[in-house]
This record gives C-alpha cells, structure tokens and sequence, in this order.
C-alpha cells in the first residue's frame, strides 16, 4: 500500500474531506461506489500514519508490536477496498466478467488477513497483504483497460487515475528528481481527484443509460400497442383506454361515446385488386380516420378487426358523435378509391355505428361496445354508406 512518510497535514486534510463528501454523497444518494471510494481513501490516510508510527518504538517502548499489526490490519483494509470500488466501479460482473473471479480473489485475501493481524500471526498476515499488494494494481489497471477496451467509458478515467498514482511511485523511487519525496502523495492526489471527476461522469452515463433503457422501453411498449399495417393503435390499447375513460367518466359523471367504422364490401375488394391493394386501403382509410377524429388527445383511433375500426370519444354526446362519424364518411369518400365489387357505389365506402352510455355502477364498458357494434349492423342492414347510432 502508498507510504507517506512525507506527507503533509494538507496532503491528509485534502483525502479526509473527500472522504467525507463521498460518504455524505453515498448515504444521502445511496451509491455504494462513493461509499466505497470513501472507506479507500480513509484506509489511505490511515495506512500512510501506521507507516509513519512505526518509528514510534524507537521512543515508546512497546509501541513496535502495536503498530505491526495495526499496519496489517489496516494494509488489508485498504486493499479490500481499492478491490471492492473496482469491482463496483468497473461493474465487472457486467463489463469484464473474465476478470471478475481475479477481482473477486483480491476481496477474498485482505478479508483474510485481518483477522491475522493479531500479535501472534501478524507475520503472516503481513506476508499475505504484502501478495495483494504485489498482485493487486496490475489486476485493477488490467481490469480497467479491459472495461475501457469493452466501452465502458467510466473506465478510462480510472485506468489514467491509476497511471497517475503508478507515475507518481516511480518519481518518488527515482531521487534524482526534484521533490521526489512528494511523489507518491502526488500520485495519489492525483488519483483521488481523478476518480472523484470519474464518479460523477460514471453517475451520469448510468443515468443516461437507464434513460436510453427506459426510451427503448416505451418504444417497444409503444410498439406492442400499435397495428403495423395502419399505425394506429391496437385493440390492446383501445380496450385499457376504454376502460380508463370509463372509470373516469363515473367518477365525473360524463358521458362516452365510441365509432365502430368498417370499409364496406372489403373482401370483393381484396378479390379483385389483390390483398397488397387491400392493404393499402385501410391504411388511406386509416390515415383519413386519424386526421378527421384524431385532432385531440383524448381521442383513441384504433384498428378493432381486419377492415374494422374504432373511434373512442370520452366527453363527446350523441349528436356531436354523430357529427364525427359523418365527417369521417365524407372523407373516406372524398379519398375515391376505385372498388370495382361494391354494391353501395363506384368507390370505397365506411358503414359507421355510434355508441353513447353515461356509466354508471352496473354499467360495464362492454355495453358500449356492443351498442356500436349493433348501430354499426344496422347501417350495414339498410344499405352501408351511412351512420346509424344506439344510445
């Protein structure tokens, strides 16, 4: 683990308070990393003071021993820590899987040692830290650049954090260097400031992340709920809205209304253009539908059946129902797409059956259904191209 000998109170002063921010940050935000990133830095401050405490027996006689197994003890929470914040940071259980049980391995050992840092067995828990801090950093920077090298950004401002701390080793075991006392404490400074900027840009690119989940999420929802031939919506979606319009309009005492819509004579259509000119069809009638009734939000335009559609109302009374259902007549017509089969005219037609009910407690939404659907029978019965309606 980073000696100190050198350090200064500013040296101390500087991981203590972001020690403290990031704990502050994980028990407000709960973010086990910043927590984590915490209980490192102090194991830091508090490896860098035993090392220096080990002087402390050249005056108090006694304090050799404490500070032996203190040392150990707190060498192997300190590399239990950097192992665990790697391992969260790097979220290598997702990002470097085959570097997991390595890392896994480096929470394992220093776990171990602490329990040997008493007076008796301290040597040999000294030994074992000594292996992971051997071992340790050149299985957390491989494991970093191999997060980094799979696209998980976050990891490369762990990887120069590591790089800085490495650097900052190497001056201070080189000493020619100007103040190559300091540099290991510069290093580690570095690392700290790092890694505190590679928190909070990891934070954000989960967050954008689960963003992207939650687009991808509604598109496919979105999707599930849409007819692909029309884009309309489906009849999933259409009976949950009715049902949310009809537990509204109890509670408000308001009336629904619903349009059954069928192309007239659609099958001698498809046998005689062919089923890609059907299709193509319904999608005009389909668009028609959707600018005409589909002008507020409210509104539901859905496919119901093969050539039959559904216009749900909320708020809208008879008379004005009937309205809609007429323009959408007209506009179908105004379309004049050649038929060829039909017995109601030259061109493609819509039969329309308006439902109206005001809910109440022993009123199902089925009702209203069925009252389109039977106004929609009654227009197709006296000779479709028309608006029939059943209250």
């Amino acid at each position: 683990m980073p000696s100190a000998a050198d350090a200064t109170p500013l040296y101390y002063g500087v991981l203590l308070a972001l020690a403290l921010g990031h704990l502050t940050i994980s028990v407000l935000r709960r973010r086990l990393a910043s927590g984590l990133f915490a209980g490192l830095l102090a194991s830091l401050v508090l490896s860098s003071l035993a090392w220096e405490g080990l002087a402390l027996h050249d005056f108090w006689p006694g304090a050799e021993g404490w500070n032996r197994t203190s040392l150990v003890a707190i060498d192997a929470l300190a590399a239990l820590f950097a192992a665990l914040f790697t391992r969260e940071f790097l979220r290598s259980r997702r990002e470097t899987p085959r570097l997991d049980p390595l890392l896994r391995a480096l929470v394992v050992l220093p776990a171990a040692a602490i329990p040997l840092a008493a007076p008796g067995t301290w040597a040999l828990g000294f030994e074992l830290v000594g292996l992971v801090s051997l071992l340790g950093p050149p299985i957390l920077l491989v494991a970093g650049v191999a997060a980094w090298r799979g696209g998980f950004r976050p990891a490369q401002p762990y990887v120069i954090a590591h790089l800085c701390l490495l650097a900052g080793l190497v001056i201070e075991a080189t000493p020619s260097v100007p103040w190559a006392g300091f540099g290991n404490e510069v290093g580690t400074l570095a690392l700290a400031g790092i890694l505190s900027w590679g928190l909070a840009f990891r934070q954000r690119e989960i967050q954008l992340e689960q963003e992207r989940r939650e687009t991808e999420r509604r598109e496919r929802e979105t999707a599930s709920r849409h007819d692909p031939l029309t884009e309309l919506w489906n009849r999933r979606h259409l009976d949950e809205a009715l049902q949310q319009v009809w537990r509204r309009a109890l509670r408000e005492d308001d009336v629904v209304s619903l349009l059954l819509v069928e192309v007239d004579c659609f099958e001698s259509f498809v046998r005689r253009q062919g089923q890609p000119a059907g299709n193509e069809c319904l999608r005009r009638v389909a668009r028609v539908l959707a600018a005409v009734a589909g002008d507020r939000a409210e509104h539901v335009v859905a496919r119901f059946s093969d050539e039959r559609f559904a216009v749900l109302l909320p708020g809208v009374r008879p008379e004005a129902a009937i309205q809609v259902a007429e323009a959408l007549r007209g506009a179908v017509a105004e379309l004049a797409i050649p038929h060829g089969m039909s017995e109601v005219a030259d061109r493609v037609t819509i039969s329309l059956g308006v439902g109206t009910a005001v809910p109440d407690e022993e009123l199902e939404p089925k009702r209203l259904l069925d009252a389109a659907d039977q106004a929609l029978h009654t227009a197709q019965a006296e000779g479709h191209d028309c608006t029939r309606a059943v209250n």
